[in-house]
């Protein structure tokens, strides 16, 4: 405080300011350090522990919790052993949300083989909240020991208990009424201990309080340029799946030959034939009928149309842009045994910059046996070669559905994934199926659903496999089209009696 201040202060001023501790609030928020500290200790940890699964608060609360918290537990490390502890565990909760903001703005975790990884990594972040809340408590019950202070009715402990309930709640994945009541208590708790760390302010001038080389606005700063440049790691160079692309090699035996030529003479497109692997086209090797069927589907948002007649106005979308050629191919490979194979071939006739992590999902018809052995690949050129690679990941996974007309239903389909390269043209890729007909009466539908990821400003980032399966939920960072292949068997068992 400037000395000179002290010729401009009232009588009531000086007399207030001499006062008995603790002294009035307005003084007391300016010099005591206990205020600043405790405040930055318990909103940090508020933030971080209860976060909303709303953008873009899913991004702010944690990295706000977790720096606020770390500049709380900084500035009492000194204080007492409890404070100390915390002041360790927030260190380690900063490094723990610098991993999850990377896994976040990356495709890192759906690349690995096992959940392990990331399950010992939710539950160390549940650890960490309870430890920190342990922390909290005893270390405000040591400041209230030390000095004395009895007048509090409830112990900080009850926060621990509250804590203990959220988490065990967690781990049970429970989303019933009781969470309701449960965050009602915690907000409560946490009041209290707002209010006690108030009543405590008076004591606040007898706390150990740690010297810092930086500042706090200089640790915010620092915090919030390196989440940046992990963000923009993970964007930048973690927004592919890793493929293993290949020089695509043609084998011209004979046998192939053969089998090629006779699946054109039968109306087998010929663009879509050079795509197919090898063992793809010796399983074609008994085929009788093809039927091929084509169609282009927009990946763009198009244009808003109105038009009005008789004195009514109808809007609709026109597409001048349809960036992706869908054929579905049915080919009859055993008449005995009415078995089928399918084949989902798309192409990228219109190149949209960039692909980041996509995904198809096959669903058969009901008419019609389980896929048997699907396989695929994608393809892409570049400077007069072809390349090739496997989908990154691909087989049946069960889930359940979210559709309004199966709600809850246990969902069984094919799905894969795959990224393109950012060099290259003529992007494109299939799937293929083997199937068996219950009835030769019968048309019915092969459904191909294409996720494609358009951009990569996401948070946190999803899979398009999980777009996929979430049909009723919208993403900004992905299109979703079907291509509905008609597998006519009623029609060549009509005409070939």
């Amino acid at each position: 405080m400037n000395e000179n201040r002290f010729d401009f202060l009232s009588d009531n001023e000086l007399s207030e300011m001499l006062s008995p501790f603790p002294p009035p609030d307005s003084v007391t928020k300016a010099v005591s350090p206990w205020r600043k500290a405790t405040r930055q200790m318990l909103i940090g940890f508020a933030l971080m522990a209860v976060v909303p699964q709303i953008f873009p608060l899913n991004l702010i609360c944690p990295l706000a919790g977790s720096i606020s918290m770390f500049l709380g537990f900084r500035s009492l490390r000194k204080e007492n052993s409890w404070f100390f502890f915390g002041f360790i565990l927030s260190c380690v909760i900063l490094g723990s949300e610098a991993v999850s903001i990377f896994l976040n703005s990356s495709v890192v975790r759906y690349t690995s083989q096992s959940s392990a990884p990331f399950s010992v990594m939710s539950l160390s972040s549940l650890l960490l909240i309870f430890l920190t809340s342990v922390s909290i408590s005893a270390g405000i019950i040591t400041v209230k020991k030390r000095f004395g202070y009895t007048s509090s009715a409830l112990s900080p402990f009850a926060f621990v208990g509250i804590m203990t309930l959220i988490i065990f709640l967690a781990l049970i994945n429970f989303t019933g009424a009781l969470t309701f009541f449960v965050l009602i208590a915690y907000v409560l708790v946490f009041v209290f201990l707002i209010k006690l760390s108030k009543e405590l302010d008076g004591i606040g001038y007898s706390i150990k309080i740690a010297g810092a080389v930086n500042s706090d606005k200089t640790v915010v700063t620092i915090c919030l340029g390196l989440a940046f440049l992990i963000s923009l790691t993970g964007y930048v160079f973690f927004s592919r799946y890793p493929m293993e692309w290949q020089p695509q090699v043609k084998n011209e035996s004979a046998q192939i030959e053969e089998i090629k030529t006779k699946l054109l003479s039968l109306g087998f497109p010929e663009d879509v034939l050079s795509d197919l692997k090898d063992e793809d086209i010796l399983q074609c090797e008994n085929a009788v009928y093809v039927d091929s069927r084509s169609g282009y589907q927009a990946f763009n948002n198009g244009r808003k149309v109105r038009e009005t007649r008789d004195n009514t106005t109808y809007i609709h979308t026109e597409y001048d842009e349809k960036e992706v050629l869908f054929t579905t191919i049915n080919v009859l490979i055993n008449e005995d045994e009415n078995e089928w194979k399918l084949f989902h071939h798309f192409k990228w006739v219109i190149d949209k910059g960039y692909f980041g992590a996509e995904a198809i999902s096959v669903e058969p018809s009901t008419s019609h046996s389980a896929p048997k052995e699907p396989s695929g690949q994608v393809l892409y050129d570049f400077e007069g070669k072809t390349y090739s690679s496997p989908f990154m990941s691909e087989g049946d996974q069960t889930y359940k559905s979210t559709s309004p007309f199966n709600p809850g239903k246990t969902m069984k389909m094919y799905f894969a994934e795959f990224s393109y390269p950012l060099k290259g043209k003529n992007k494109r890729g299939y799937v293929t199926y083997r199937s068996t007909f219950f009835d030769e009466s019968v048309s019915a539908n092969s459904i191909l659903c294409y996720a494609h990821n358009k951009t990569p400003l996401q948070y946190p980032v999803k899979s398009a496999t999980h777009v996929l399966k979430n049909v009723m939920q919208d993403s900004f960072a992905f299109v979703r089209r079907y291509d509905y292949g008609v597998i006519d068997t009623g029609d060549y068992y009509l005409n070939n009696p």
